[in-house]
């Protein structure tokens, strides 16, 4: 395996890599400022926008993407037009929404970042919005809400909460859309670092970027540790299976100095953290994005 960068500018946060088969490219995120961008198979990236703010992204069925920030959830357009279509749910501004997929039928599950360094706060929620823009609230207490995934079978719905170092799984059911009987299926120890972005194989293997942790990790269904793979930077985000034969991962991370009582005993702030999208070609395949139908 060959682990190559495929940016050659930095972001503090990059983040939301999502690959699109149909114009064979990828997207991603600045989420700590303000910037989309998509990297062609060429190597060419072009800056989508620069003046909104995008936690995460979606593939949209009409082409462009469905992303959540500071605003709730907006749509970003093939003639790169930005539309915000949900920013409240009862009143509450959806403003800490910090991750967001797109289900089998279209539908997006998005999810709350509340943590305040040495503050206290209240935790908050995850959402699913339908193609109506109406939204659910399917459960609370998330203090970081992170990567998202679905099983390959879409009986099985993954988030994580960064703080509680914790991959949830619940049982899902793609018809309605809902979930239940909520899990603890993985636990991250907190020296090997925060739990972050995740992206789901062929097989239904979870992979987890770990921030602090240097590192992804691949675990199977039941949660058992099957590989570990280092990395040269200490601030993986997020990762995205991609590529024309879908063996490529493609990894963002971060370069910010977040000096936070999350990260391991004795971390060095003065190691390389990141700040590139990285591209890791392997012989194990990952399945594509689902693409969201809200308008």
């Amino acid at each position: 395996m060959t682990l190559q960068a495929v940016t050659n500018f930095s972001l503090d946060c990059g983040e939301g890599p999502v690959w699109d088969s149909r114009t064979s490219s990828l997207y991603f995120s600045n989420a700590s400022g303000r910037g989309i961008y998509k990297l062609f198979d060429n190597g060419h990236v072009e800056v989508l926008s620069a003046t909104v703010h995008a936690s995460n992204l979606a593939l949209h069925e009409k082409g462009g993407l469905v992303y959540v920030g500071s605003e709730g959830v907006s749509i970003l357009t093939t003639e790169l037009n930005h539309q915000v279509i949900v920013s409240e749910n009862d009143g509450n501004k959806l403003s800490k929404l910090n991750e967001i997929i797109a289900d089998v039928n279209g539908r997006i599950y998005c999810g709350d970042e509340c943590y305040k360094e040495g503050a206290d706060y209240e935790t908050g929620f995850l959402y699913r919005i339908d193609e109506g823009r109406n939204v659910s609230v399917l459960d609370d207490g998330f203090h970081l809400a992170n990567g998202m995934g679905f099983s390959p079978t879409s009986d099985v719905f993954y988030v994580v909460d960064s703080v509680l170092h914790t991959i949830y799984a619940y049982d899902y059911d793609r018809f309605s859309g809902d979930i239940k009987n909520k899990r603890r299926l993985i636990s991250i120890p907190k020296q090997h670092g925060l739990p972050d972005g995740i992206a789901i194989d062929k097989e239904g293997f979870i992979w987890v970027a770990l921030w602090f942790g240097s590192a992804i990790m691949r675990f199977d269904p039941e949660g058992t540790l099957e590989r570990k793979i280092e990395l040269p930077f200490t601030q993986p985000t997020s990762l995205c299976f991609g590529g024309k034969e879908m063996n490529e991962i493609f990894i963002t991370s971060g370069a910010m100095k977040w000096k936070s009582k999350l990260a391991p005993v004795g971390y060095n702030y003065d190691q390389f953290a990141g700040g590139m999208v990285y591209k890791l070609k392997q012989d194990i395949v990952g399945k594509p994005e689902n693409t969201a139908k809200i308008s």
